[in-house]
């Protein structure tokens, strides 16, 4: 998606099942409510640093979803964000540990317990 994009509507490819890799546009602010949701296919996402929120639902049922990059911008990760990605194993920050650790979390996104988490991770 090109960069001159600033938002992206709820539900816009959620369902697409042979959805395998997406590269978010560098202006949008916020992951909206279930945007990805049952994108089975969708292995690894970048969060734009330009993200403040992840909402509600955004990966839920991504079920070979198994890294994300989370710039140190976001703030918050909503309810469930990340509900059924039970392959999610590797999480890649670009904020310190007590950044990580001050992030709101919300709950139903228990599976970051069992995953790797690198932090000061600096993208390519």
């Amino acid at each position: 998606m090109p960069d001159s994009i600033t938002s992206i509507g709820y539900y816009a490819f959620t369902g697409c099942t042979k959805l395998a890799n997406v590269s978010l546009p560098n202006n949008i602010t916020y992951i909206p409510y279930s945007i990805f949701k049952d994108c089975t296919s969708l292995t690894s996402i970048i969060i734009p640093n330009s993200v403040a929120s992840i909402n509600y639902y955004a990966f839920s049922g991504c079920t070979e979803l198994k890294s994300i990059v989370v710039p140190k911008s976001v703030k918050n990760i909503s309810q469930e964000s990340f509900e059924n990605c039970n392959n999610l194993t590797t999480v890649f920050y670009t904020g310190s540990q007590i950044e990580w650790r001050i992030l709101e979390k919300s709950s139903g996104n228990s599976l970051f317990i069992n995953a790797t988490i690198y932090y000061n991770y600096v993208p390519n």
